[in-house]
């Protein structure tokens, strides 16, 4: 906006005679000083340029607000140059901008927050590629396995094998080519020294620290490997002593020795928030809690005689809501439990009932949920992975679904875990490899 100057303005008060020489009688004024002396009257006409100055200054300000509808410099702006005269104007100025700024803010807000997801029309490609393991062929190599069996997945997508004949933990890098062992010995060979492992058939990783947590089965233990050590704790369990006391787990019973060829399971294993272990006593028939720091006795969460269990293998435990999932492979289902319950609800399956329809399972080993309610199983005899909705007894077969060595088929999967993408990995125990399938 162009601005006058002053020069601009000059004022000969010689043309003024009559103003000059009759002052102004104060009296008939009723005691007011009017503009019309010789001072006076300059000093009135620049008080007007002042003013008028100042309107059109703020009133350009205002046009520009409107124009650009920026409150930020508004506000400056109007405070710079806003006088008494021109309290009405701003006050209506800022009123208009304002409300027109907060509808725009309220209408984008409201429109972020409307996305839904259809998390029970999730699906994989049903190709799988080999992560882990070469297939078919087992070994000791740094890329082999001999009949994997729990799986894991840490925070940065490495994967964790329980690799059980050869009596080790392999952990392989995201996108490695070969694995290596970070529990166990390197060689396969088993034992039971503090170093050793014997058929290790489940981990977790403790997302903290990244402690490792180990279900060393044929010795009857839970073994903590912190990270980067050389060498176990027991955290559960009497090392070589199995039994059903409350500070054992695993049994040496003969049917179980002689039906499997190895000591009996100890499969899933889950460590919560404030490091209380919860282990799946299979032959046992039981699921147990060690409270964190307390290695001379566990405690029954569920057993057969409150559940309908027989032969507990997968565990996933949901903290926020208290309870804990169980699959149980002499039963064929999937129970939850209320911690601190004395009965479960089944959830997945029927007791008693082995199938390959949409509503039965035969032998379901390993568990996992996604962040939306999916319960997904290793649905073992069946060779395949089953997903049931959040409320539905009917499970999709997400992928496999035949016995064989080819990369839509599986044999004997026993483990199961999501990255954070959701893709799916599966433990294909009889194939000896880790098989990933991609999320659609």
């Amino acid at each position: 906006m162009a601005t006058r100057s002053k020069s601009s303005i000059r004022l000969d008060i010689n043309q003024l005679p009559e103003m000059k020489s009759k002052p102004i009688d104060k009296d008939k004024l009723g005691g007011r000083r009017y503009c019309f002396g010789q001072w006076d009257f300059c000093l009135c006409i620049l008080l007007l340029i002042g003013v008028a100055t100042a309107v059109s200054i703020s009133l350009g300000v205002i046009l520009s607000l409107n124009k650009n509808n920026d409150m930020g410099p508004s506000t400056t702006a109007l405070t710079s140059v806003t006088t008494t005269a021109l309290t009405s104007v701003t006050t209506t100025a800022m009123t208009s901008v304002t409300t027109t700024a907060m509808t725009s803010v309220t209408t984008t807000a409201m429109t972020s927050i409307t996305t839904t997801i259809d998390a029970c029309s999730f699906r994989w490609n049903l190709t799988g590629i080999t992560v882990a393991g070469r297939t078919g062929i087992n070994g000791v190599l740094s890329d082999q396995l001999n009949s994997p069996y729990g799986i894991f997945i840490d925070l940065n997508n490495d994967l964790y094998v329980a690799d059980y004949n050869n009596h080790r933990i392999q952990k392989w890098l995201n996108g490695a080519s070969t694995g290596t062992t970070i529990a166990g010995l390197t060689n396969g060979t088993s034992g039971l020294t503090s170093n050793q492992l014997y058929y290790p058939s489940a981990i977790y990783v403790d997302r903290k620290n990244q402690n490792l947590y180990i279900d060393d089965s044929g010795n009857h233990r839970v073994q903590l490997w912190n990270n980067s050590a050389t060498s176990g704790t027991t955290v559960a369990g009497i090392t070589g002593n199995g039994g059903n006391g409350s500070n054992q787990v695993g049994s040496w019973l003969l049917f179980v020795i002689i039906t499997y060829n190895v000591p009996s399971f100890i499969y899933g294993i889950w460590v919560d928030s404030n490091e209380n272990i919860y282990v799946t006593d299979r032959d046992n028939h039981r699921v147990m809690k060690w409270t964190s720091g307390n290695i001379s006795s566990g405690t029954i969460v569920v057993d057969q005689r409150n559940g309908q269990l027989n032969m507990t293998y997968g565990i996933y435990l949901d903290e926020v809501n208290n309870s804990v999932y169980i699959s149980d492979f002499g039963t064929n289902i999937i129970m939850k439990l209320v911690l601190g319950a004395s009965n479960g609800t089944i959830i997945a399956g029927i007791s008693g009932t082995s199938g390959s329809n949409s509503t039965l399972m035969n032998g379901p080993s390993s568990i996992t949920l996604d962040q939306y309610g999916n319960l997904y199983v290793a649905d073992s005899q069946n060779h395949r992975v089953q997903m049931f909705c959040p409320n539905s007894l009917s499970g999709i077969t997400i992928v496999g679904g035949s016995s064989g060595l080819g990369s839509t088929q599986l044999h004997s999967p026993l483990g199961l875990a999501l990255d954070s993408n959701l893709n799916l990995y599966v433990s294909d125990s009889k194939n000896h490899r880790i098989q990933k399938f991609m999320k659609l």
